[in-house]
């Protein structure tokens, strides 16, 4: 709400890079000190490395742009929950959002007030806060007049339920919609490539996502299976490394060319899952 501030969000991508010193746990200690593994350097983009959104995403691209969006944040599948009330926040600059639980209203809300906002950061930061001359500094009080264009949609005390969440934002005469379903156990790998052939030129690079789903195809967002890839024919895997895990129920690679014409055969393997291969072509 103050025209002369602004804000940036370091960084845009998370960065990773390979090391020969990878280990299979999240945190790993060097030096008496926690640091995190290979393949993430670091956590602080709104994209991943592979360049898929975070949940930050959302929440700046309810603030910045203005094509109505709405989006439920975090996962629906917490089979250890049934009957736990849980907090569901939704990022959107709708003016007004509906939330539904199994075809059930949750009702329609506003916006939270910005008082809400800054009480639930402030909650977070006395959760985190470090000791030290940066310990402070987020707890002070805001300025006047400072708020979010597009604070988010709250809904306390949810009686989680499996099944399907889903919002229903409308800003003027459109509507938009965001689902999430609850996964089951996970099954098997499903591949999905960003194109459909590659150009034999050597240099051209197919993206594949990797998921890990259930029987219903539904991303298992819990799941951290390693997820090891292959690549036959007239194309190579780059990157450096071949096993990947799937943080959040998804990994990724990249293809390249060899300037070679032909078929690519790619497979996609993880130990208790169903496998999954991908045929794409290379033209000249």
């Amino acid at each position: 709400a103050l025209p002369w501030l602004g804000t940036a969000k370091w960084c845009m991508f998370d960065t990773g890079e390979v090391n020969g010193t990878a280990t299979r746990t999240l945190w790993e200690r060097r030096d008496d000190a926690m640091t995190l593994r290979w393949p993430f350097n670091d956590y602080f983009g709104i994209a991943d490395m592979w360049r898929l959104p975070k949940e930050a995403y959302y929440l700046f691209q309810a603030e910045w742009t203005e094509k109505p969006m709405v989006h439920i944040v975090g996962h629906w599948t917490w089979p250890e929950d049934a009957g736990r009330n849980r907090n569901v926040r939704i990022y959107s600059n709708c003016d007004s959002v509906e939330l539904f639980l199994n075809g059930r209203s949750l009702g329609a809300r506003k916006p939270a007030a910005q008082e809400r906002v800054w009480q639930d950061f402030r909650m977070l930061v006395e959760k985190y806060r470090e000791a030290g001359p940066l310990g402070g500094q987020f707890t002070r009080e805001r300025f006047p007049g400072a708020s979010l264009r597009h604070p988010p949609f709250v809904w306390d005390a949810v009686a989680y339920q499996p099944g399907t969440l889903f919002a229903v934002g409308k800003k003027d005469s459109v509507t938009v919609r965001h689902q999430l379903r609850t996964a089951g156990p996970a099954e098997s790998v499903v591949l999905k490539p960003d194109k459909e052939s590659l150009v034999a030129d050597g240099a051209d690079v197919v993206f594949i996502e990797a998921n890990v789903v259930d029987s219903t195809r539904t991303v298992v967002p819990t799941a951290q299976n390693w997820i090891a890839f292959s690549a036959t024919g007239p194309g190579r895997l780059v990157g450096g490394t071949t096993e990947i895990d799937a943080i959040t129920g998804i990994a990724a690679i990249n293809l390249q060319s060899t300037g070679e014409s032909g078929e690519v055969v790619i497979k996609a393997t993880s130990p208790g899952l169903e496998s999954a291969s991908l045929r794409l072509p290379a033209r000249k």
